[in-house]
């Protein structure tokens, strides 16, 4: 689309759902997005949480992982400000577990480089470590415990709103990119 301009804004997903409502933006992309009656859900997709192991780890090979299993483990913790840091730690809370290695981080490529060289495990999202996966790098193994629910990335608008043209385009084509994102985690459901 070469005489059309995107502009890319970078927030978290209150500022995002505001700037939708108000009409700054035509619609955005927002992780977790709250029920609203000024925000219309176009798509979405349900990012599970995981394990995400070197290549070579034993638990590779296990079908399913538990918290238990990984008592050995140093474990790379997400901290705030990332969104995953909340599911983690609600995580541990609920089965009362202190891994006795841990080692927080609020950088994900940092706990990526870290897990890459065998100095622990992470908990985090599939679409997290996404890249590393379709690199074949990393192993992703999600944990189906219950009260434990993936995150959602949604694609909202302004439901009165009228849309130009060319954001129809773009949604449009995102959309599509949801739904063949859907497919990559029909392994992992």
């Amino acid at each position: 689309y070469p005489w059309i301009n995107f502009n890319f804004h970078i927030q978290d997903s209150e500022k995002v759902s505001n700037m939708i409502m108000d009409a700054e933006i035509d619609f955005g992309i927002l992780l977790n997005p709250k029920g609203h009656h000024q925000l219309e859900v176009l798509a979405f997709v349900e990012i599970p949480i995981g394990f995400v192991l070197p290549k070579d780890h034993p638990l590779t090979k296990t079908e399913k992982i538990h918290l238990s299993d990984t008592l050995n483990d140093q474990h790379l913790i997400p901290s705030a400000p990332l969104i995953i840091q909340d599911y983690v730690q609600t995580l541990y809370k609920h089965y009362q577990l202190v891994p006795q290695h841990q080692l927080e981080c609020n950088d994900i490529r940092m706990i990526m480089s870290l897990i890459q060289k065998n100095l622990g495990i992470g908990l985090l999202s599939y679409i997290d470590v996404y890249p590393y996966l379709e690199r074949d790098e990393l192993c992703f193994k999600p944990i189906r415990e219950k009260g434990l629910y993936p995150l959602t990335l949604a694609l909202c608008v302004a439901p009165k709103r009228q849309l130009s043209c060319v954001s129809q385009v773009m949604i449009k084509h995102l959309i599509e990119q949801i739904e063949r994102f859907k497919l990559k985690l029909i392994d992992y459901q």
